[in-house]
């Protein structure tokens, strides 16, 4: 296999398992994406990517018209986890109103998705077709 593929096969399956993470974090609970409904979205949004790499050819490197359908949805995904911390704040702003602390916090798995969102491109661009 491609190391190019392979690795925007890897970094896809990571973004997907990041969805299943905490994105938002609280002293009592947290919530992953998938709980709050944007991992859902983000989770199918990675999974293109992942059977467009699986369902193609394997010894190919991503090239042309492939390659863009590729990395557009990881950038669609990587777009809705930064509204995602929007979100966070104004939920922590909200909950300081009512209870006097604002106590929520941004999850690991938020920051895994946007940042395997941003990276499928860079490898699928800066990587060409090394075996």
């Amino acid at each position: 296999m491609i190391v190019q593929r392979f690795l925007v096969l890897a970094v896809s399956a990571t973004g997907m398992l990041a969805s299943f993470m905490p994105w938002i974090t609280h002293p009592r609970d947290w919530k992953s994406g998938w709980a709050l409904g944007d991992g859902k979205y983000t989770s199918a949004l990675f999974l293109a990517t992942f059977v467009v790499c699986m369902v193609t050819d394997k010894n190919e490197s991503l090239r042309g018209g492939l390659r863009i359908v590729a990395v557009v949805p990881c950038i669609i995904a990587a777009v809705l986890g930064i509204q995602a911390f929007d979100k966070v704040e104004n939920m922590g702003a909200i909950f300081a109103v009512f209870s006097g602390a604002g106590t929520f916090s941004v999850g690991f798995g938020l920051y895994l998705a946007v940042v395997a969102g941003f990276l499928v491109p860079v490898v699928a661009f800066a990587l060409r077709g090394e075996k």
